[in-house]
């Protein structure tokens, strides 16, 4: 399926993620849940910035307007958080256009990640500090 997704790379993260699950797997768990709430929170901002920008919310005018917005999703996979967008109309991903096309003018994935990116930073330092001195273990 194609989508749109943007990205941002922690350095040594997936290597910390590794070598914390080889640790103990709760350890690995605990950077992956953290991972998945930052997610949900850049989505969460991508939604908004999309509104703001006057793309329709879902559900809202019955012409099927406001599947982008809801085709919105977040995860994190191999120790890697994403969020992407994976609407599609007659089979091509037209939210690419938004994102990449006239200079990007009308993205909303990319600056909901600039929007996030020092929450993200602190957050995961934080998680990390708490794992490491056990706080965060159950």
């Amino acid at each position: 399926m194609a989508s749109t997704a943007a990205g941002m790379r922690v350095e040594g993260l997936d290597e910390l993620v590794r070598s914390l699950r080889r640790l103990d797997r709760k350890l690995g768990k605990g950077i992956t849940d953290s991972l998945r709430v930052l997610a949900r929170d850049v989505a969460d901002t991508a939604k908004g910035v999309a509104v703001f920008q006057g793309f329709a919310e879902p559900g809202r005018s019955g012409r099927g307007t406001g599947a982008m917005l809801s085709s919105i999703k977040y995860g994190v996979r191999a120790g890697s958080a994403y969020v992407r967008v994976a609407a599609q109309r007659d089979g091509y991903p037209y939210p690419r256009v938004y994102e990449y096309g006239g200079g990007g003018e009308r993205s909303f994935v990319h600056p909901a990640l600039g929007l996030e990116e020092e929450h993200i930073f602190r957050t995961l330092e934080q998680t990390v500090d708490a794992l490491l001195r056990g706080e965060l273990l159950t």
